[in-house]
């Protein structure tokens, strides 16, 4: 999976798939669509990790900035993904949401029960929300974006930030070091 997530990611579908079950789709630019045989929770907290971002705090704080407490848009890196409904669950534990990265979304079309979404890459995803659900969503998406656009602008990216607030300061990579703040200041949120 680690080779997977090195392409640019489009969407994390969650899919049952005969003599498989409860799947995981991964879509990235550059390879074939990935199923792999895990929950779609799984595969997010495998892809948090490789993020080096916590999921649940980052929830938890883009909640609180947008109002709501579920289904809530994630930020990793420089892309948001937000949360489609594109199943009915079978089982209690089944999640019903999966993750559209929201740079890649061309345009939405409704057609009887589903909405469809056209991706840049040709691909189209069908989703069980109303088109005026789907575009808060996306509105929604759009607001943790400048969010964190405006907070990546505010820092002064050089090789000697302070991230810590004893002083401690942190020699890496600008992306790294974005990361990092980031990933604190979502600690302190959690607490």
């Amino acid at each position: 999976m680690e080779r997977v997530l090195e392409n640019k990611l489009i969407a994390v579908i969650p899919k049952y798939i005969p003599d498989q079950g409860n799947c995981t789709i991964i879509y990235t630019e550059k390879s074939e669509p990935l199923i792999l045989e895990n929950t779609i929770t799984t595969v997010m907290k495998r892809i948090g990790r490789h993020y080096m971002v916590d999921l649940d705090a980052m929830k938890a704080r883009n909640g609180k900035l947008i109002n709501i407490s579920y289904p809530v848009p994630i930020s990793l890196d420089d892309d948001v993904f937000i949360p489609i409904k594109v199943r009915k669950p079978f089982g209690k534990n089944d999640k019903s949401f999966g993750y559209v990265n929201l740079e890649y979304i061309d345009s939405i079309k409704t057609d009887n029960s589903f909405t469809i979404i056209h991706l840049r890459n040709q691909l189209e995803i069908k989703c069980l929300f109303k088109k005026a659900t789907l575009n808060k969503h996306i509105s929604n998406g759009t607001i943790i974006k400048r969010f964190y656009e405006e907070k990546i602008k505010s820092l002064k990216i050089s090789r000697d930030i302070r991230i810590a607030e004893d002083g401690t300061t942190i020699y890496e990579s600008d992306r790294t070091v974005i990361n990092l703040y980031l990933n604190a200041d979502l600690l302190k949120a959690k607490r």
